[in-house]
């Protein structure tokens, strides 16, 4: 399917100088093949990429061994020389394969990892900047740090992994550690590659084989960073001697759109381990609202794709499958401490209409003020929005007089007619919003016309 095109301005922060002119921003293509939603929630739809075709065949993802790339990132941190370290560097999947096999967990070991809170599962998906056309991480530099960040939680040393962590209500708990050894997607040593030279183009082209293995981890590529059961590690900066010659991560279109995956509806539950890490940071990863499809759009139009013909419609229409498959099929959204800002309420508001079968959303602890606020009481009136909605907690947001109003306007108007839970206030520490005493009476006087009968305002 051809996508139409349409002319923007670009976004002067990401901009590079051959792209101040207009952009053009496609159409978001339509959706082929849109899984249920618990193909992002069991583990069986991981287990089948992990596994060939047939017998003899490559099976179309293969999963790192943590305690293997732990041991490898040792060695090229000793290294002493950029020789050493290209020598150490990963090779590309099927040499390492080959020459490492112990590497790789095999499907059955990737299945008797330990799991966590809620199921959660001890694999995770790197996302990360190429650093040459023809090798992602040719001193192992990006690697390194990786181990590092993995290390770190595993040792339980992040902030949220502390004891007290969060000064304004010390008795919360601290997030689990990451399990002693994990399995780790990197595109590179994960599906099959072909081997390219320093101009990029192809030395060692991939087999029929390993090209049809190829194909199949491409068309669920979404997976390994949507999946809810599944942390993601972003790497969101380069090696210092990059700067300047190579395009940072921000500006790249697959990280982009990674990053778009990860905040889709990954879980944010102290009881387990964090499910999201940034290795620019060496902590958890700060978390942003789902995007629109056309946000997207509009901010891959900005970015680098080494084949953008092939690339850029087909993660377009992977992630709007996404956005159908998981928000379309959510009973329950947990947004809660993901430190949105307004902007972030703005753009969860525009989601709103996917989430048809949502009882209950939690976005606690999120200052979007008035300005997120307004946006989804107001995206709420809509014909059809949140139509299964039971319950809304919204405490601690520093959501303002106006903001309250809106809430209270948008539930007189009757939006979200199954309503039977308004959570404005508690009275706990970090549980109250900024809006006074009036205004919350008028919310309180719109939930209790409406026969909501849990209205703490």
């Amino acid at each position: 399917t051809k996508s139409r095109l349409r002319k923007t301005s670009p976004p002067q922060q990401h901009s590079e100088p051959q792209e101040q002119r207009e952009q053009i921003v496609p159409d978001v293509p339509a959706p082929i093949n849109v899984p249920p939603p618990e193909f992002y929630i069991t583990p069986d739809s991981l287990y089948t990429l992990l596994k060939p075709a047939a017998e003899g065949k490559p099976a179309p993802v293969k999963l790192l061994d943590s305690r293997w790339v732990l041991e490898r990132a040792d060695a090229l941190a000793a290294a002493t020389t950029d020789a050493e370290r290209e020598r150490l560097a990963l090779p590309r999947r099927q040499e390492l394969e080959r020459r490492h096999p112990e590497a790789y967990l095999s499907a059955e070991e990737v299945q008797a990892l330990p799991t966590g809170k809620d199921g959660a599962l001890a694999v995770g998906a790197v996302s990360h900047a190429w650093l040459e056309v023809s090798h992602p991480d040719p001193r192992g530099e990006q690697l390194v740090r990786i181990a590092a960040l993995i290390r770190k939680a595993q040792g339980g040393k992040l902030r949220r992994q502390q004891v007290g962590w969060d000064p304004a209500n010390t008795n919360i708990p601290a997030c689990k550690p990451l399990p002693a050894r994990v399995g780790i997607f990197f595109d590179w040593a994960s599906i099959c590659q072909h081997q390219k030279a320093a101009d990029g183009s192809i030395a060692i082209e991939r087999t029929a084989d390993e090209e049809a293995a190829f194909r199949a981890a491409l068309e669920s590529m979404q997976i390994w960073y949507v999946h809810q059961k599944l942390f993601a590690i972003l790497v969101t900066d380069l090696p210092a001697r990059c700067a300047g010659t190579v395009a940072p991560y921000d500006a790249r279109g697959w990280p982009t759109v990674e990053r778009a995956w990860a905040n889709v509806a990954k879980p944010n539950s102290i009881s387990c381990w964090p499910m999201l890490y940034d290795v620019g940071t060496g902590d958890e990863a700060a978390r942003a609202a789902p995007l629109h499809p056309q946000q997207v759009a509009e901010l891959l139009a900005t970015k680098k794709f080494t084949s953008p013909k092939a690339d850029l419609p087909l993660v377009l229409r992977l992630y709007n499958e996404t956005i159908i498959s998981v928000l379309g099929g959510a009973t329950e959204l947990n947004f809660n401490d993901a430190g949105w800002q307004p902007r972030d309420g703005v753009s969860f508001a525009r989601v709103l209409p996917y989430c048809a079968e949502v009882e209950e959303i939690y976005m606690v602890g999120n200052p979007i003020g008035d300005e997120g606020c307004a946006a989804i009481a107001e995206a709420a009136t809509r014909a059809g929005v949140l139509p299964k909605l039971k319950r809304l907690a919204v405490f601690g947001n520093e959501i303002g007089d106006a903001g309250c109003r809106a809430l209270a306007a948008a539930v007189r108007a009757g939006a979200l007619p199954q309503l039977t839970s308004m959570v404005f206030r508690e009275d706990r520490p970090g549980g109250r919003n900024l809006a006074g005493e009036a205004a919350r009476a008028e919310l309180r006087a719109a939930c209790e016309a409406r026969g909501v009968g849990d209205a703490r305002c």
